[in-house]
């Protein structure tokens, strides 16, 4: 046998060291909630996932398909894990995975898992990487999704995705106004009120002919008003249903102009809405 110089051996430890130390650095661990997935090969799924300490991520779970998978239903949609990552080229690989919350109030009714799907779809649109307030967001999205879960009707679970969505834009810089006519900056007395959706806010009447508006009423501005203001666990506001709907269906079509798409969930909740 060929001696190894203590020389050697000192470098070889030290290449593995630093190969070790590597591969850690490169590995993050972070609580996310899964929005959807693709199949990928026979045996993966491509995860795209809101993350607490990344914003969106996209990771590879590889063996997820195959029913021996320690993955499993930690991957079905919205489920709460606590996750470590291998960092990729182009994609992330998840290692482990841990579920803290299923959220299962949702899975036992469909008009709440409709809605809740509607909101991941919003974050898939709008939500970025490595977002300054991916924090926030994912608080904002988790405390919606365990809202929904445990709302007793439908009427406080539209109240609590109003709430999310006026958030989410908020936070992605597309908050809408309801005092001042978005064309001429005028305040509006809320005798006479119009949504300009393009425009994302209020619009006087003065302008009002001048561009593509929907009616609303005073009670649907100061529903999105007090939505935008209470805390998350606030309590219903409004209990008319009518008023909830619109003001749920004025946010729906203002988030799809600022997505420049449709989002497929919203074609399920146009049947329940």
């Amino acid at each position: 046998m060929v001696a190894i110089s203590h020389t050697k051996l000192i470098i070889i430890n030290l290449k593995q060291l630093e190969r070790s130390i590597k591969t850690t650095m490169q590995n993050y661990t972070t609580d996310a909630i899964n929005l959807r997935s693709y199949n990928f090969n026979e045996a993966d799924k491509i995860m795209v996932m809101y993350s607490k300490e990344k914003g969106l991520i996209r990771c590879v779970a590889k063996g997820t398909r195959k029913p021996t998978s320690k993955l499993g239903g930690r991957m079905d949609l919205l489920v709460a894990n606590k996750l470590l990552v291998g960092k990729g080229q182009n994609l992330d690989t998840i290692y482990q995975a841990e579920s803290f919350d299923t959220f299962k109030g949702l899975r036992k009714n469909i008009t709440k898992l409709s809605y809740a799907m509607y909101c991941a779809d919003i974050l898939g649109a709008l939500g970025i990487e490595n977002d300054s307030n991916c924090s926030k967001i994912y608080d904002i999205f988790y405390t919606a999704l365990r809202n929904m879960s445990s709302a007793k009707n439908t009427n406080a679970t539209l109240w609590n995705v109003i709430k999310f969505q006026l958030r989410i834009l908020n936070l992605s810089g597309y908050s809408i106004e309801l005092d001042n006519c978005v064309r001429c900056n005028q305040q509006i007395d809320g005798k006479n009120l119009s949504f300009c959706v393009s425009s994302g806010g209020a619009i006087c009447e003065k302008c009002s002919p001048k561009t593509s508006i929907q009616e609303i009423n005073a009670r649907v501005r100061n529903t999105l008003k007090k939505a935008s203001e209470v805390g998350l666990m606030e309590s219903l506001y409004v209990q008319d249903k009518e008023i909830l709907e619109r003001s749920f269906n004025l946010l729906r079509d203002y988030i799809s102009v600022r997505t420049h798409k449709k989002l497929k969930s919203a074609d399920l909740l146009a049947s329940l809405v």
